[in-house]
Formats: structure tokens, C-alpha cells, sequence
């Protein structure tokens, strides 16, 4: 049994989108008997109370003033640090207090202390990471080590099978993960256009989005057939169901990978536009650049791409094969097998 101490932050400004994967990974830790804790500020415990799980332990935590939360690290701890605003400072103070210490990153933009460096951005390259971090350090990059739920891998093979099966008429999602804060989803809805192959349209929103009320009301006053979802745990069952989606560049572009689904990409966040790029590049989705430059003509123009059998095909076979969702997995036996050395 190891013990895992996850350390992240979230809030409606920042997103969800450092917590989930954090979280997809302690799922994962608990699922194979391990420890889990959180070392978390209360506004990040706030955010994400509905998505931590009761056998998690919560220790509330301030990483500029780390040693006032006087934990006890046993014997086989391990650190998994997700947080853009601190580096090696941070990080060399668990030096000697856990056997092992994991920096997750996409910006490769500050220098870190750690045994691995974990960046999931697709086409990511180690060399990226290499005048950063330790010369002993293992760099994990690409989507090889995504951290998804474990949920995914169990409905998997029946959602690539559903894929298969190339219906004439599609079920849209659009989402924009957890917070949403410049309402993103908003303004997708109002520039959808009525396709008659569109059968209905999935909303997701988070339990942080501060737009839901103005969301419901436009869902209330639309002409298609649309269904909102709120606070779902994770989007495993949903995007089975779903064949094409509107979505941000980060993890959730993932998910849908593994799924197959093929994706419109609206970059939400600096952070996404490399992972988007790359999506593209791999025909695993068809960027729209930010929301701002969105339009309705464009956004109508991708859709019936999608809607086209042949290229629909060719783009979820493309995203399957980016990313087959054992990641989380991988990164644990790595992190365990380097403290049982």
C-alpha cells in the first residue's frame, strides 16, 4: 500500500481542469488499494466537494506556508503536484519527506524538482522538458499517459462499437468543462445552426459555471431538441450515446478520443492551443480558434464536414488511436515501481 498526497487548485477562474486530472488519478490509486490525500486550499475544496470521493482524505493546505499544515508523510509517500504557479521551491520542500515526487505541466515555462515529469499534451516531446528538470528525472509525454477515469476504459469497447454503426442522424455534445466562466457554451448555442441531421443536442455544464441560469433560458427558448446536464461525475455514460462533439482543448479532448467522437475545438485557454494544433494535425478534430473568432457560418460549415459519413469515419478512427485511455494506470505501476527500487 502506497500512500498518494495530490496537491492542485481550482476555482470558477482557474477551471477544473488541474483537479480532475488529479482526481482521475486518485481514483485509480484507490481503486488498487492505495491511500489518497488532497493538499488543498479551502476554495479548491469548495469547488470540487461533489467530485472527491469519501474514501479521500482532505487536508487543508497553503503551498506558499506548507509546513503549517504539519503532516505526517509515512514511509512510502508519493507527491503529485498539478499547480502552473509553483516549481522548484515548492517541490524541494518534500524533499525527504516522500519517496517520490511528480510535477504535471504543459507550459514547460519554469524549473522543476521532481522524479517525473508528467506533461499528457498531445505531440508533446521529452526534449521539451529535458533543461528543466533533474537529469534523473523520467519524463512522461503524450497522450500514452493521459489521466482519464477509470470509468472509460469500462465502457470502451462499447462506445467505439457505437461508433461503427455511422447513423445518418447524430447526437451533438457541447462542452466546456467545469466552470465555463466566459460562457463559452453560450455563445456556441446561439450560432448552432438547425441541421435536420442533428437529432439532439447534450449540454454539459459544472456545478462552477456561473452562466447555468442564462444557459437553461436559452435552452427553454431554442427550437432544437436539446437535453442539459448538470454536475455529472463523469461524461463515461453520456458520450457513448453521442457521436460528435463541441468542446475545449484540454482533457475532456481526450476523453472523446478514446471514444472516438469526433470534435470541433474552441480554444478556451493559452495552455490548449498546442494540444489543439496537434488534435487537428492528427485528424482527431477540426479547430474554430477562439471563441471570438467563432461565427455562424463557420460553425456550420464544420458541422456538415462532420456529417459526412466518410470523413466522420476516417476522424474517429483518427482519435481512437491517439489515446486508448490506460494512462492513469501507467503512470501509477511507473510511480510505485520507482519506490519499490
Amino acid at each position: 500500500m502506497v500512500h498518494f498526497f495530490f496537491h492542485f487548485q481550482a476555482s470558477t477562474k482557474i477551471g477544473l481542469g488541474h483537479a480532475i486530472r488529479c482526481l482521475s488519478l486518485a481514483q485509480t490509486c484507490l481503486s488498487q488499494g492505495h491511500v489518497v490525500y488532497l493538499l488543498v486550499n479551502e476554495a479548491t475544496e469548495n469547488a470540487i466537494t461533489e467530485r472527491i470521493d469519501t474514501a479521500v482524505k482532505v487536508i487543508l493546505f497553503d503551498p506558499l506556508i506548507p509546513e503549517k499544515s504539519k503532516i505526517t508523510f509515512p514511509k512510502r509517500s508519493i507527491l503529485v503536484t498539478d499547480n502552473y504557479a509553483l516549481g522548484i521551491e515548492f517541490e524541494m520542500w518534500f524533499k525527504g519527506k516522500v519517496k517520490t515526487i511528480c510535477a504535471i505541466d504543459d507550459l514547460a515555462d519554469r524549473v522543476h524538482y521532481c522524479d517525473f515529469l508528467l506533461d499528457q499534451t498531445v505531440g508533446c516531446k521529452p526534449e521539451k522538458y529535458a533543461p528543466l528538470v533533474p537529469k534523473d528525472c523520467a519524463i512522461l509525454a503524450g497522450p500514452h499517459f493521459a489521466l482519464l477515469n477509470h470509468h472509460y476504459l469500462i465502457q470502451k469497447d462499447k462506445a467505439l462499437e457505437q461508433r461503427q454503426l455511422k447513423p445518418s442522424h447524430k447526437k451533438l455534445l457541447i462542452s466546456f468543462g467545469g466552470s465555463d466562466p466566459d460562457n463559452v457554451t453560450g455563445r456556441v448555442l446561439s450560432l448552432l445552426p438547425n441541421l435536420k441531421e442533428i437529432t439532439s443536442v447534450e449540454i454539459v455544464l459544472g456545478s462552477a459555471n456561473p452562466h447555468a441560469g442564462t444557459i437553461k433560458h436559452i435552452v427553454d427558448q431554442s427550437n432544437l431538441d436539446i437535453n442539459l446536464h448538470i454536475n455529472l461525475p463523469n461524461l463515461s455514460t453520456l458520450l457513448i450515446n453521442c457521436d460528435m462533439a463541441i468542446g475545449a482543448g484540454g482533457i475532456s479532448a481526450l476523453e472523446r478520443c478514446v471514444y472516438g467522437i469526433p470534435t470541433l475545438l474552441i480554444e478556451i485557454a493559452e495552455n490548449q492551443k498546442i494540444m489543439i494544433q496537434e488534435l487537428q494535425k492528427n485528424n482527431a478534430g477540426i479547430s474554430l480558434g477562439s471563441p471570438a473568432s467563432l461565427t455562424k457560418d463557420r460553425l456550420d460549415e464544420a458541422l456538415k464536414r462532420l456529417l459526412n459519413s466518410g470523413f466522420y469515419s476516417q476522424m474517429s478512427k483518427a482519435a481512437a488511436t491517439l489515446c486508448d485511455g490506460e494512462g492513469s494506470r501507467r503512470v501509477i505501476n511507473k510511480l510505485i515501481n520507482s519506490i519499490e527500487k
